[in-house]
């Protein structure tokens, strides 16, 4: 075999082998060389108001508008309970006289009212005080002492008012600084208060929504915001003179405030 023949046949040897593994690889090449689909486009999530994301279409966004409303009302009560305020003063050149006069006379006094109300009356010192007295002309110079001890009386009947006056003016206390009358229990009454405040701040909200074109939804948020005790009634401390002035004592007043917020929404 000569040298030409041998080179002619490693030629279509190579070109064999060369046919072959461009036949393996054509299906791998094939999808390389595909095109890529086209995949459609996501829209990404968006912060709702809340603060947390949320990929709820603008169609279905739900009412923020709210209706707020503060509303009071108030509850009658008739006081069954009355606060007298006297004291005993007392003056005298020195210090020590004019304590020991008025320790004298406030001890008749307070003796007098406890055996004249006995267990109707509730009796106590509120204060107890001594000052120097000085001179119109300097203001520097003193010419004697005041001594005050203030006594607070707690009836329970009011029809002992009167008499409690007469006994501890007989005795001695010569200042009448007050009288106040009050309600012992007024918790029924504020919580009754408390309801119709509620509903009167309903009833204001309603009509706020009615008027801007919607209409209530739920209640976000409702507080207190204000608690009246039943209010104290003084006497004119004229009245206070004569004992045997009759006494009109009249209903107090037990008040509640409320705030409320609720959800408006389309009709």
């Amino acid at each position: 075999m000569t040298g030409q023949m041998i080179r002619t046949m490693r030629a279509g040897e190579r070109r064999g082998r060369l046919r072959r593994a461009l036949a393996g690889a054509a299906p791998a090449l094939a999808f390389a060389l595909a095109p890529a689909p086209i995949l459609a486009a996501t829209p990404l999530p968006t912060p709702s108001s809340g603060g947390a994301w949320s990929s709820t279409s603008a169609g279905a966004e739900r009412d923020t508008a709210t209706v707020v409303v503060s509303a009071s009302a108030s509850t009658s009560v008739t006081p069954d309970r009355a606060r007298l305020r006297l004291a005993v003063e007392t003056e005298a050149n020195s210090a020590r006289v004019s304590t020991e006069r008025n320790a004298e006379t406030t001890t008749g006094v307070i003796a007098a009212l406890r055996a004249a109300l006995g267990a109707a009356a509730e009796i106590e010192t509120a204060g107890f005080a001594v000052h120097a007295i000085r001179s119109n002309d300097t203001g520097r110079r003193v010419v004697g002492y005041r001594t005050v001890n203030s006594v607070v009386v707690t009836l329970s009947d009011l029809e002992m008012v009167g008499r409690a006056v007469d006994e501890a003016v007989g005795a001695g206390a010569n200042r009448v600084s007050s009288l106040d009358f009050f309600a012992a229990d007024t918790r029924e009454a504020y919580l009754d208060a408390l309801a119709r405040a509620v509903e009167r701040a309903r009833t204001e909200a309603r009509v706020m929504a009615r008027a801007a074109g919607g209409e209530l939804g739920r209640v976000i948020s409702i507080e207190s915001t204000g608690r009246g005790g039943a209010e104290v009634r003084p006497m004119a401390m004229g009245t206070l003179a004569r004992a045997d002035t009759p006494i009109e004592v009249g209903d107090l007043e037990v008040t509640a405030s409320v705030r409320l917020e609720i959800q408006l929404r389309s009709p």
